[in-house]
């Protein structure tokens, strides 16, 4: 299976302030959200029927970690469910545990 590319990623203001409440890290950061879930470095089955997307940035000052999106496929449309910014580490360590589709050529 290739990569799906969603033609249309929706962030609905509902989920934005549900992430923003548990990830308040990540609020300067929603144009990234919404291009890791176009254009992943790495795309992989989820553990309930979503999709993930992983991004690596640099996030000055605290150094290269990955953007997390979850998100639901519905019909071309991609429906963040959620996201959060990882390290490395811990990122690896989530794939190790799901099925990779879809990996961006370094």
């Amino acid at each position: 299976m290739g990569r799906p590319v969603p033609a249309h990623v929706i962030l609905a203001d509902e989920v934005w302030r549900h992430i923003l409440m548990n990830h308040p890290e990540i609020k300067h950061h929603k144009e990234r959200v919404l291009e890791t879930a176009r254009e992943p470095d790495v795309l992989a089955e989820g553990e309930a029927g979503e999709l993930w997307a992983l991004r690596r940035y640099d996030f000055s000052p605290h150094g290269v970690k990955y953007l997390f999106v979850a998100f639901r496929m519905l019909g071309n449309a991609a429906f963040i469910i959620t996201a959060y910014i990882t390290d490395i580490e811990r990122a690896d360590r989530r794939l190790k545990r799901t099925r990779i589709i879809w990996k961006r050529r370094s």
